[in-house]
């Protein structure tokens, strides 16, 4: 779980000053009501009371997994999801009893997962595969698409290749009817290499180099320029921390991560230019994935699933659900889906 610096401690690391408390600050902090006339000690009653703390609104348990989910990706009838137990499952969107076993890898793991019309890749991070398989019939039609790929960090799919990052720093690829066990290399940082999502022109990832973290792009064609492999476009320049998950739109990246206190952020996909990225809203905890719809950004924050508005949500981001570890969220065009220790969920979008 990665936690945000509270306001006191952003203020002293940007070397800003903290103002000390006058008479009727105090007063007010001791739970003393000042008044014109001096101050005397008031009931609590008396006092009015903070508003109730928002609320989700209501949601469905779907499945309890065996396993907690690591991540999840949407069809039309089923989701997916890979836990970390290291098995494939699926669920009818509707609900089951229990989940549908698609494959098993046999090595108790987390991993990252992907889907096309066609097939669902997964990753499974301590044996170091990158696998696939028909979405119409998995467990007979299963592919290694690579080995010796510990430490796989994330997954996303284009129209011909599937694209992967390591913690340790590298950046792959792999056609998608198989390369051979031969993936070939994208890209690389100094180290965490994450992040990684595809656009229609290019592939998208954040890297760590030069002590700061970049987000880093190119081409699905290939890199232009591999001498250093950092990609041919930085697109946002130096950011405090890589963000674990990116998604993509037509025109902008997203990202939720530590910058100035957690927060979702983005920046156009020819890149953030001199003013850098557009911070959108603040997040209290970050740790998971976020997805897209037409107009918001969805993000898993491990205690609780939110929604901003892609243009901004600077009163906050709406809650959309609450749990414990939740690290995934898919979205369709009626519901929200978001897992938890406790199982998947859903809730309706309007």
């Amino acid at each position: 779980m990665r936690t945000c610096l509270p306001l006191l401690a952003l203020l002293l690391a940007c070397g800003g000053a903290v103002m000390p408390l006058d008479a009727d600050d105090a007063a007010a902090d001791a739970g003393t009501v000042v008044t014109d006339a001096g101050s005397s000690p008031t009931p609590e009653a008396d006092v009015a009371t903070e508003a109730a703390p928002p609320q989700p609104p209501p949601n469905t348990l779907l499945v309890e997994p065996l396993a907690t989910p690591w991540d999840l990706v949407l069809d039309a009838t089923y989701m997916y999801w890979v836990g970390d137990d290291g098995i494939l499952a699926r669920c009818p969107k509707t609900g089951c009893g229990a989940r549908e076993i698609l494959y098993d890898s046999m090595t108790p793991s987390s991993g990252a997962l992907a889907i096309d019309a066609t097939n669902l890749y997964w990753s499974n991070f301590l044996a170091g595969t990158v696998s696939s398989c028909a979405i119409a019939n998995c467990a007979a039609t299963v592919t290694t698409l690579a080995t010796e790929q510990t430490s796989v960090s994330g997954l996303a799919v284009s129209p011909t290749d599937v694209y992967w990052t390591r913690i340790e720093g590298s950046i792959h690829s792999c056609a998608i009817g198989g390369c051979d066990l031969a993936p070939t290399l994208v890209g690389w940082g100094m180290f965490e290499a994450r992040g990684i999502s595809v656009s229609s022109a290019d592939v998208i990832w954040a890297v760590e180099y030069s002590g700061a973290a970049h987000l880093e792009a190119c081409p699905l064609a290939g890199c232009t320029d591999t001498s250093d492999y950092l990609g041919t476009i930085d697109l946002t320049g130096a950011l405090q921390e890589a963000p674990d998950f990116t998604a993509t739109d037509a025109t902008n990246v997203y990202w939720a991560a530590s910058q100035y206190g957690c927060g979702i952020f983005s920046c156009p996909l020819s890149g953030c230019g001199s003013s850098g990225p557009v911070q959108l809203g603040v997040l209290p905890l970050y740790d998971g994935k976020i997805v897209l719809d037409d107009a918001n950004v969805y993000a898993a924050a491990w205690t609780e699933v939110v929604r901003c508005a892609k243009t901004g949500c600077s009163g906050g981001p709406t809650l959309m659900g609450v749990g414990s570890e939740v690290r995934a969220v898919a979205v369709d065009d009626a519901y929200l889906y978001w897992t938890a220790s406790t199982g998947i969920y859903r809730t309706a979008l309007f």
